[in-house]
């Protein structure tokens, strides 16, 4: 493969990429907005810890991406 390949591989994947992560990120949103109504707390730790076992299959860095689109997500919803 050479690196114009590579290139097109890459532009592919962030093509579908980023429409997904604003999906993931609309949904979140709807998470918040029941978990408000039904006074639940905002950051459930077990759910993000379960999601990153998943993930560690895919290798170290996806887990590290991850970690990044968990702090984008409670930047959205206003949560440290």
């Amino acid at each position: 493969m050479d690196r114009e390949e590579a290139r097109a591989i890459i532009d592919e994947c962030d093509k579908q990429i980023a429409p997904l992560l604003q999906k993931r990120f609309e949904a979140i949103v709807a998470v918040k907005k029941y978990k408000e109504e039904n006074g639940l707390l905002y950051r459930t730790p077990d759910r993000e810890q379960e999601i990153l076992e998943k993930l560690s299959k895919y290798g170290p860095a996806v887990v590290r991406v991850y970690k990044e689109i968990f702090n984008a997500a409670y930047e959205l919803q206003g949560i440290e």
